[in-house]
């Protein structure tokens, strides 16, 4: 594991992906108000969207 590595709450995951969702805010401008990795938020987004997927097929 990286030294550096950050460890986020479920629940602000899913807070940043709820803003990205509802605001009009880029992940770019995302990322920099927040100070996380643009490919973070890409993963927590990509990964939100294929967990309400399988769950609508089920």
């Amino acid at each position: 594991m990286a030294k550096n590595q950050r460890n986020y709450t479920n629940e602000f995951k899913q807070q940043m992906v709820d803003l990205y969702n509802k605001s009009r805010k880029s992940v770019v401008g995302l990322s920099g108000e927040y100070g996380l990795p643009k490919s973070t938020l890409h993963k927590w987004i990509k990964n939100t969207y294929s967990q309400n997927k399988i769950e609508v097929i089920k």
